[in-house]
């Protein structure tokens, strides 16, 4: 019955696996009894609380004290795995920290209050020649060097705005956003998130002088959101064969 139920498709419902029971020639009454035995329920939400906390989202998985096992399923790779399970403590954890979804916003808040500290208690000569430093690499006669702060801006955050692009081309694609319906809330979102600020600024400046400035775009507050959308996020699902 647990191969069959590995190989299923489709959508899991009563009809659904009582017709594998039947399929594999169970015997049906007291498969049903079992279904609705209390026993069998505390069980499996007592499983499938464990998935979620382990993080496994599909059936069958391993896990290790404690860590999903994700390499190979043949007999040397999965004694080896045991054998060195107890000497991996901590590249496990950086693993499963690396696989957190909201790691690389807590990682990125850390450092901007790094920054901030760093800069006002008395290091601020240092944190500007950190933050103005040159350094690039050279052919011959021709030198290529730039700031840290410009490798920085131009460099990783175009890195980072690509990757963004391209997440958000596979969800108007094939994901959440090729719903109308569903892509009309983050739509008005960023639109509201682009007039909402200007009208506030032009608001408090009206008749200033900084009336006519611009609008200066801070580009990690997405980095910051999708941590805590991360961190906030729906607890409802775990995959398709958890839920």
């Amino acid at each position: 019955m647990h191969e069959a139920l590995v190989k299923h498709g489709g959508e899991y419902n009563l009809n659904s696996v009582t017709r594998i029971a039947n399929e594999i020639n169970l015997d049906l009454d007291k498969f049903k009894s079992d279904l609705r035995s209390r026993n069998i329920t505390r069980r499996l939400r007592d499983d499938i609380r464990l998935a979620r906390k382990r993080k496994v989202a599909v059936a069958p998985a391993i896990t290790i004290n404690g860590y999903v096992y994700t390499g190979a399923w043949d007999e040397e790779a999965l004694i080896e795995a045991l054998d060195n399970s107890n000497t991996k403590s901590v590249e496990q954890a950086m693993k499963s920290f690396v696989n957190w979804g909201a790691s690389a916003a807590v990682v990125l808040l850390v450092a901007a209050l790094l920054a901030l500290v760093f800069v006002n208690t008395g290091f601020f000569h240092e944190y500007e020649f950190l933050h103005n430093f040159r350094f690039g690499f050279s052919a011959g006669n021709h030198v290529f060097e730039l700031p840290t702060e410009v490798w920085i801006n131009d460099g990783l955050m175009a890195v980072f705005f690509l990757l963004i692009g391209l997440e958000i081309k596979r969800e108007i694609i094939s994901g959440e956003l090729s719903d109308i319906k569903k892509a009309s809330m983050p739509v008005v979102g960023a639109i509201g998130g682009m007039l909402i600020p200007a009208l506030l600024y032009y608001g408090i400046n009206y008749n200033g002088e900084g009336v006519g400035g611009w609008g200066v775009p801070m580009a990690t507050d997405i980095a910051f959101t999708l941590g805590l959308m991360a961190l906030l996020g729906s607890k409802g699902t775990y995959g398709r064969r958890l839920s």
